[in-house]
């Protein structure tokens, strides 16, 4: 390995945990309380607020698939307070153990249509393997749920425009797990990254 590539090596490992950071950082501007002028991990900083009542009623929810981004998803339920998780839902029984420690009040159930036939269910987060979202998601507007896909909204274009066409005609809230690929600031560090990655190849 030569000294010229061992450089630009370590300066791209560099350049790539200085945008790790950056992200860090900037999660925790956003999360500090407003007005506080500085992170909320800064030692000495103001401990955050205490976090607004719901002014209004809970909303009860069900998760769909419980791998680890629908545990995430339990986990992000369970400290919000104002959404009660009233049903989990997974194919794999062996799934439920974990979920049970989350979500211990929760119905078990292993068919996602059990799940829409609650009435009590007024949102369901769909956290499935991607090639099982168009069904569960098509089924869920028509059930009149509140719906959340996980990302990648689907397996295929053709899924995708159906799930999107679904969620644009439901009249429920419908939202795709993207917030951060639409994020400014996340664009902007991933626009860093590939700049300075292809940089360094030039040079090598």
């Amino acid at each position: 390995m030569s000294d010229q590539f061992s450089m630009d090596r370590r300066r791209f490992l560099g350049l790539s945990a200085g945008a790790a950071l950056l992200l860090t950082a900037a999660g925790e501007i956003i999360a500090a309380p407003e007005g506080s002028g500085s992170p909320a991990t800064t030692p000495g900083a103001a401990p955050a607020a205490a976090p607004k009542p719901n002014p209004g009623p809970p909303v009860k929810c069900a998760v769909i698939g419980l791998g680890v981004q629908g545990r995430a998803i339990l986990e992000g339920l369970k400290k919000e307070g104002a959404a009660p998780v009233a049903a989990v839902c997974d194919n794999y029984a062996g799934a439920f153990n974990r979920a049970r420690a989350l979500a211990p009040q929760a119905a078990t159930l292993e068919d996602y249509r059990r799940v829409l036939d609650l009435p009590d269910v007024q949102a369901v987060f769909v956290a499935t393997p991607t090639h099982l979202h168009k069904q569960i998601v098509l089924d869920a507007v028509s059930a009149g749920k509140a719906v959340y896909c996980e990302a990648p909204i689907a397996h295929t274009v053709e899924d995708a425009r159906e799930i999107a066409l679904a969620g644009k005609g439901s009249k429920n809230v419908f939202q795709v797990g993207l917030v951060q690929r639409a994020d400014p600031l996340a664009q902007q560090v991933i626009k860093f990254i590939v700049i300075e990655h292809a940089h360094v190849l030039a040079q090598q």
